[in-house]
């Protein structure tokens, strides 16, 4: 069951309607653990040459006491990604996270399950133009910091271009890596400023003279052990499962006609398809991802689409 929900959210962490709890990361050991979501909800406009942002660090979304992300208001007169403090530019802190930054820094371990962007279009159909791109830099330490909307499409690999539409639109986090699954301590390691390595956001350029609004959403899952801990619940160990789950998301391919997270949900239920001894044993998670790749590979990215669990 946890594997069936951790590739789902993996692949749309929007895809949270109904879910009786959140799911952890099913690894080994699997001891008890916290799991929780948070959700950040808010509002940016394009500026006074045409761009509007919103981006995070993933990983900062852990406290709830300092910011993990910006976005760009209509006093905004730049074109690339700003984190620090400027004109027409706002920070924002994920209050829901259950932990500020010194009680994490007595021992506690997290570690990020899932976590997505996106935004969608407020204003008139009338001023309605431009485009949009969702971008994600991998777990490399590569920041979005000081890139433009051309330098975005043409520096990362993981970046989905959309027009401007009043449908959801924007870029998922994923592991890149084994440190991308592993327990940490936030508060030693994250000493950093979140604007150096944020890797998750949407840009927008629009040549129109009218400022452009829309809506934001960050969703974030995030695991907890460690002393003072509460609230834990069961977690579980599923060596193949997580084993296609991570071979599927590393094998994400993008192009123009095809945006990456529905490569990454097709690349899944792909991976699982070919392991019959792991179909035989889960055919529940199987028939998700599945049906999660046909509903999001019709719908060729274009807004998210929610999978029947």
């Amino acid at each position: 069951m946890e594997t069936k929900l951790y590739g789902a959210i993996l692949a749309d962490p929007f895809l949270d309607a109904g879910l009786v709890s959140p799911p952890g990361i099913p690894t080994a050991p699997a001891f008890p653990s916290r799991k929780w979501r948070t959700a950040i909800k808010g509002s940016f406009s394009t500026g006074t040459n045409g761009t509007g942002f919103v981006y995070i660090d993933p990983y900062h979304t852990v406290f709830n006491d300092v910011p993990c992300g910006s976005y760009s208001e209509a006093a905004y007169a730049g074109s690339n990604f700003v984190g620090t403090t400027t004109t027409g530019v706002s920070s924002f802190n994920n209050i829901q996270s259950p932990y500020a930054t010194a009680t994490l820094a007595n021992g506690i371990l997290a570690r990020l399950v899932a976590c997505g962007i996106r935004v969608r279009y407020t204003g008139t159909a009338l001023n309605r133009g431009g485009s949009l791109v969702g971008v994600y830099t991998r777990d490399d330490y590569s920041t979005l910091s000081n890139r433009n909307y051309s330098g975005v499409l043409t520096n990362f690999p993981y970046v989905s271009a959309q027009s401007v539409s009043e449908e959801w639109e924007g870029a998922t986090w994923f592991p890149t890596n084994n440190a991308s699954l592993d327990y940490y301590n936030p508060g030693e390691i994250f000493t950093y400023n979140w604007y150096d390595f944020a890797s998750l956001g949407v840009m927008v350029y629009s040549p129109n003279s009218v400022t452009l609004t829309f809506d934001f959403e960050v969703v974030c899952f995030w695991e907890y052990q460690g002393p003072g801990v509460i609230s834990l619940s069961p977690s579980s160990s599923d060596f193949l499962g997580m084993s296609n789950v991570i071979e599927g998301a590393s094998r994400v391919q993008t192009g123009p006609e095809k945006g990456w997270l529905s490569s990454f949900v097709s690349a899944t239920a792909d991976a699982i398809e070919t392991t019959s001894e792991w179909m035989y044993s889960h055919p529940r998670t199987v028939q998700v991802l599945s049906a999660g790749a046909s509903h999001l590979l019709r719908s060729g990215n274009t807004q998210y689409r929610a999978i029947e669990l």
